[in-house]
């Protein structure tokens, strides 16, 4: 009688009888096709293939007027229905001609007249189209600003107050309209004015770099733990042209162990954006900058793993998602449903 085998071996004849049966204990493995080689011919063929991007990443630029629309969509959808109602009707596409329709004749033996001729009364459209509305403000108004007010207080009590100012049209801001407009409608105009220059800012590099971090919570690759992570980092190789965003001012030109070195811009309307591991500046403290002026090459210098910008937006006292903030064009062209009042909830006679 041969000598009784351990436990231990006992385990290994089993999983090798199994293996050479083809079949194996445990849960099943998933497949996974080896990953196929990639031949890099070239830098441009690496640096495509290792920081590029899909398209669709980040969104692209608004200009102007697309960037004022979501602004006043943005003031608009923070009021109560009432009121975005009241604000919306002067912007609603008029009714459509009214229309005559008549039934068809009776036949002659059965001795009935026609049904006398009755107009059909026109429906009236129920939603606005911001971005058209806008545009249109844009060229009959001449300026951002006064798009703003003449959306929010109408273009003829602006027409009135830019009459009484007696300024060339550039330096008609709301600021100067104040006193000459309602109150209240000036105020939204300018939220809207801030809530448009967020979504007016341009992405500070092309478009087609790759995003290695996203905003938010985020297991540090140098701290090894999860901390908040205020802004994006786009992988950029170094000496990439950083561009500013917004016109505005170099508050800030600094230099530090973990932003290495870092470039502050603040815009209209305090907005603020910051731009960190850069490997050379190219604007000075205090100088003014232009939207999309060079200021700055990207670089690897701080507290990094590898080349790459560190992009932060600050908006009204906040940080915010430099990417979330980027509506699409096809967002912006979204007309806005109109109701002038909310609508009463069903009684429980109505619903029986």
């Amino acid at each position: 009688m041969p000598p009784s085998a351990s436990p231990a071996a006992m385990r290994c004849l089993c999983t090798l009888v199994l293996a050479l049966a083809g079949c194996q204990p445990g849960p099943p493995q998933t497949y996974r096709p080896p990953s196929p080689v990639v031949h890099v011919s070239s830098w441009g063929d690496f640096k495509g293939r290792f920081f590029g991007a899909p398209a669709y990443s980040v969104e692209e630029d608004l200009d102007a007027a697309q960037a004022a629309s979501e602004g006043i969509r943005a003031v608009l959808l923070a009021l109560p229905q009432k009121e975005r109602g009241r604000l919306l009707t002067r912007w609603l596409p008029a009714p459509p001609a009214p229309t005559s329709e008549s039934s068809a004749p009776a036949p002659a033996d059965a001795g009935l007249q026609p049904e006398a001729v009755r107009p059909t009364l026109p429906v009236r459209p129920k939603e606005v189209d911001l971005l058209t509305t806008v545009r249109g403000l844009f060229e009959s108004q001449g300026s951002r600003d006064l798009a703003l007010a003449a959306f929010f207080a109408g273009p003829e009590p602006v027409a009135r107050a830019r009459q009484r100012l007696r300024l060339p049209l550039e330096r008609i801001t709301l600021e100067k309209l104040a006193g000459r407009l309602p109150k209240r409608e000036l105020r939204y105009a300018r939220e809207a004015r801030k809530w448009a220059g967020l979504y007016g800012l341009a992405w500070p590099v092309e478009r087609g770099w790759r995003l290695s971090s996203h905003f938010g919570p985020r297991f540090h690759p140098v701290m090894g733990k999860v901390l908040e992570h205020q802004g994006v980092d786009i992988r950029v190789p170094v000496g990439t042209a950083v561009r500013a965003p917004a016109e505005g001012v170099v508050v800030g030109v600094r230099e530090g162990r973990a932003n290495g070195r870092w470039l502050e811009l603040r815009h209209e309307g305090g907005l603020r954006t910051i731009f960190c591991h850069l490997s050379r500046m190219e604007v000075k403290r205090g100088q003014k900058v232009k939207r999309g002026q060079l200021v700055a090459l990207s670089g690897e210098t701080g507290r990094v793993t590898g080349p790459h910008l560190h992009y932060q937006v600050k908006h009204s006292g906040a940080w915010v998602d430099p990417v979330g903030i980027r509506a699409s064009a096809g967002l912006v062209a979204t007309p806005l449903p109109w109701e002038s009042e909310p609508q009463a909830a069903p009684t429980q006679a109505a619903m029986h």
